[in-house]
C-alpha cells in the first residue's frame, strides 16, 4: 500500500510542474494584424486571439489560405476570443480565412518544456 501511494506522487510530482508553469499568451487581432504576429511558446501553454479590431476575422491554422484542420474559429466580433493549447513542439502557421490575401498570417513556434 506505501508504494502504491509513493508511486502515485511520484507521478503527480512529475506531471504537475508541467501544467503548474503553463503560460498564457495574447494575440490582439487588430484591423488587419495579429500583434505579435510571430510568438515563441512552451509546450504545453495557451495562445488566446482576441478581436480588438472593427472587423470579424478568424485565426486558422495552415499555409497559403489552405487551412490543415488544427484549428479554425468562426468569424470573431470585436472583443470575442478563442483559445488553443500547444501540447506538441513544432511551427504552426495561421491566418485570418477572409484577409489571408493582405498578408494577414501569423507563426506561434513551440518549444519543448
Amino acid at each position: 500500500m506505501a508504494s502504491r501511494s509513493i508511486a502515485i506522487l511520484v507521478a503527480i510530482a512529475i506531471l504537475f510542474p508541467l501544467t503548474a508553469m503553463a503560460t498564457n499568451h495574447q494575440v490582439s487581432i487588430v484591423d488587419f494584424a495579429f500583434s505579435p504576429n510571430n510568438l515563441t511558446v512552451d509546450q504545453g501553454d495557451t495562445v488566446t486571439w482576441t478581436n480588438k479590431g472593427r472587423f470579424p476575422h478568424t485565426t486558422t491554422s495552415g499555409v497559403n489560405g489552405k487551412p490543415d484542420g488544427l484549428w479554425d474559429t468562426k468569424h470573431l466580433a470585436r472583443g470575442e476570443s478563442f483559445s488553443y493549447v500547444f501540447s506538441q513542439p513544432g511551427t504552426y502557421h495561421y491566418f485570418c480565412r477572409p484577409h489571408h490575401g493582405l498578408g494577414m498570417k501569423g507563426v506561434v513556434v513551440v518549444t519543448h518544456r
